[in-house]
């Protein structure tokens, strides 16, 4: 009944405001000709929102502004979507049914107020000169405060943020069809007290502290028109710093040689995506070094550091954060290659050695080498005629005096070098200080009666060497036997060397063994090897002969240290 006397209210309004103004559109919007329609079905009016047709019922949201057309059309003409005479329009008549608290609507252009307190509310359209009616229920919505990155990625209920970094949000109301409310201002908030002062958040724009020890803050955003608000958890990430050594990421513990120059590098890595932040690093040794430095991320290990522990200590003076490495400071070593006669550079010295018998476990991981080229050329093996043990001989300090030389003999390898001592047939152990007759030497026949001090049962005196184990400090190089020679070289061939002058011309080079003349021991000669590779057991007189020398070497080979590529 109330409906009823609200429409005949209506009609009775619309009645007068005809007659007053002789049909002019009172209040009403421009529609489709009425006129012909006669026998084309029933009329009605439909109402578009955005071009589309509107149902029974449309949701708006306080704030929001749209117009709506009408038009009287039928079943007939339901595909006559446009007026074709622009003459003959209906008139339209605009009214709430009941009346809104903050809400308005004038030849269509509805307004919902951002106060209005309705939930729904029931829209009558009227045209005048048919009398025709029709309705529409509103239903009011609060809208929604959107926000979004300045990335463009729409905001949910958590954002993280690394400390130190800032993000920039922006917010907006969405209207119903996603559009945007353009008439508001929003306040930006942070919930929590005990912030690092440089935790702020201005229009939008959020920084976190370098300095901040909250792990979860909230931000409010609210809109000042509409009085909405919304809420985003912010949890605050620590990035972290990342370290690498020659290219590779490394974690808090790194063992370098003396004399080592390596290259670390670092950045700033984010704790929420693993991105790079950059970062301005400034690099510090602690531990108290010695002598070793490092600048710029390029660390130098003094070849006489004396601390065996060293920090490495990195600081980013952007996020303030610091990152330490322990240092742990060994006495330099090479890695010898493992494949016989291999061979390797000295990386301090450029000389190239030939790996004889490789390290393995069984052995100690204790290797012998030996000079790839000759060195020290037009050496008499001694200068007085007579039997001469190596020990005693003028080779023996000529080879002594090369190997304490820094230019040719790098301190990683020095520091790698064993002593050696001979051993008998039996496996008897004879140090290398001993001159008695006969030791260090062979006769590679049946030994005859001018032989020097040869048990009488040995057919074969082998002289052969062996590391003395952590004889380090006593190292020194020795000459190779002839049974060495024979052992560890398969044939003339692999036992041609080259002068290291110029790595091109042949050189002969001596052996420690004395020679055997005629079936003799020959008191006066030693052995060498010819520059074809054949070994001569009778035709060096060592103190007329000059020959050249391949310093032999034991070394100590452990499993850290500088890998240096073989050369086949």
């Amino acid at each position: 009944m109330k409906r009823l006397l609200n429409l005949l209210s209506l009609f009775a309004i619309l009645a007068f405001a005809l007659t007053a103004c002789s049909g002019s559109n009172i209040g009403g919007d421009e529609g489709e000709p009425i006129d012909g329609d006669e026998g084309k079905g029933e009329l009605r009016i439909e109402l578009r929102l955005d071009g589309e047709i509107v149902g029974s019922a449309i949701n708006l949201y306080r704030g929001e502004d749209v117009t709506l057309k009408a038009r009287i059309t039928s079943e007939a003409r339901a595909t006559q979507r446009l007026a074709t005479d622009a003459s003959q329009r209906g008139d339209f008549g605009w009214i709430f049914e009941a009346q809104p608290y903050d809400s308005s609507v004038q030849n269509g252009v509805i307004r919902i107020g951002v106060n209005e307190t309705n939930s729904q509310l029931r829209l009558n359209v009227i045209e005048i000169t048919s009398g025709l009616t029709t309705y529409v229920e509103i239903n009011v919505i609060t809208p929604i405060i959107e926000l979004r990155l300045n990335n463009g990625g729409i905001v949910g209920e958590e954002v993280s943020v690394d400390i130190g970094r800032t993000l920039e949000f922006e917010a907006r109301l969405v209207s119903r069809a996603g559009g945007v409310l353009i008439d508001d201002e929003f306040t930006w908030l942070l919930n929590e007290t005990q912030l690092d002062p440089a935790t702020v958040i201005v229009d939008g724009l959020l920084t976190i502290g370098a300095n901040e020890t909250q792990t979860t803050l909230f931000m409010i955003v609210r809109s000042i028109v509409h009085e909405i608000e919304t809420f985003v958890q912010i949890n605050v990430v620590t990035p972290r710093i990342e370290l690498t050594l020659d290219g590779s990421v490394i974690e808090s513990q790194v063992t370098l040689s003396r004399g080592d120059t390596r290259t670390f590098g670092a950045r700033l890595v984010s704790g929420v995506d693993g991105a790079n932040l950059g970062g301005n690093f400034v690099w510090t040794l602690g531990g108290f070094p010695t002598s070793s430095e490092v600048t710029n991320g390029v660390i130098r290990i003094g070849t006489d550091e004396e601390r065996t522990q060293l920090q490495l200590i990195v600081a980013d003076e952007i996020s303030g954060l610091t990152r330490n490495v322990n240092l742990t400071i060994v006495p330099p070593t090479i890695q010898i290659p493992t494949t016989p006669h291999a061979t390797f550079t000295d990386p301090d010295t450029g000389i190239v050695w030939r790996v004889l018998q490789p390290p393995t476990p069984g052995n100690g991981n204790r290797a012998l080498i030996i000079t790839q080229y000759t060195h020290l050329p037009n050496v008499q093996y001694h200068s007085v005629q007579g039997f001469t043990p190596f020990v005693v001989s003028n080779v023996r300090t000529a080879i002594n005096s090369w190997f304490n030389n820094a230019m040719n003999v790098g301190p990683i390898l020095r520091s790698m070098a064993l002593d050696y001592e001979f051993q008998d047939a039996e496996g008897n152990s004879i140090s290398r200080h001993s001159t008695a007759t006969g030791v260090g030497i062979e006769v590679n026949r049946e030994q005859g009666s001018n032989s020097p001090n040869v048990s009488a049962n040995a057919n074969l005196r082998r002289a052969l060497t062996r590391p003395v184990p952590n004889s380090n400090a006593t190292a020194q190089p020795f000459l190779l036997s002839t049974s060495e020679a024979n052992q560890h070289f398969g044939n003339n061939t692999t036992r041609v060397a080259l002068s290291a002058a110029n790595r091109t011309s042949l050189a002969s080079w001596w052996l420690r063994s004395p020679s055997s003349g005629g079936g003799l021991w020959q008191s006066t000669r030693h052995a060498i090897v010819a520059t074809n590779g054949q070994i001569l057991a009778a035709n060096a007189t060592h103190y007329g002969s000059a020959g050249a020398i391949r310093p032999a070497l034991w070394v100590q080979v452990t499993p850290t240290g500088v890998t240096l590529e073989a050369n086949e």
